[in-house]
């Protein structure tokens, strides 16, 4: 109902920006009812765009809308797309501790599905083509700062909402090719 989804939608705002939910157990279960009452709704297509230097472009037309985009080749001349390799990332930040998530039961509070481990945990799966875990929310680039000098973060933050603050808070996702997350707003840069 519109009145769930307002209440859904103020409720992870609260929680980005002062880190109070009010989403608690009533709610999910009314959301649920909403959709064993009237089905899954609808799946729509996400607009696709070509990154050629038209940052302002895509601003306005989908940022600024908060609308949501893929936005294609972004990256690509970026050193870590090259330089990120599961062997380099291992040798260099193998035993980092990290959150691994439970592909197989992830839900949508980010905590429930989270053990400790090492980074090349991750890694080996990766490798292994085995999507059953991931890293999500990972805050490697704050831990080393020096992988910043890696990513174009001076776009990043040009293409940033101006709801989403003005620090710069990367999390990153490592996982193989069939991982997930939630459906989510995130406030946050985040890069797969």
């Amino acid at each position: 109902s519109p009145l769930n989804r307002l209440h859904y939608n103020l409720s992870r705002f609260a929680k980005h920006t002062i880190g109070l939910g009010f989403d608690g157990p009533r709610l999910h279960e009314r959301i649920l009812a909403d959709y064993r009452r009237h089905g899954p709704g609808r799946t729509l297509e996400m607009p696709r765009v070509e990154y050629a230097g038209n940052e302002k472009e895509i601003y306005k037309e989908f940022i600024a809308r908060n609308r949501p985009v893929i936005i294609e080749g972004l990256a690509t001349q970026w050193p870590c797309v090259q330089k990120w390799t599961p062997a380099f990332l291992r040798d260099r930040y193998g035993d980092e501790k990290i959150l691994i998530s439970d592909n197989q039961v992830a839900s949508a509070t980010a905590s429930d599905d989270l053990s400790d481990g090492r980074l090349r945990d991750i890694l080996d799966c990766l490798d292994r083509g085995d999507n059953s875990k991931y890293a999500r929310f990972s805050e490697l680039l704050h831990r080393h700062p020096e992988l910043l000098a890696d990513i174009d973060v001076a776009l990043l933050d040009r293409m940033k909402h101006p709801f989403s603050g003005r620090n710069n808070d990367f999390q990153i996702f490592i996982g193989a090719k069939g991982t997930s997350t939630t459906m989510h707003a995130a406030a946050s840069h985040n890069l797969f």
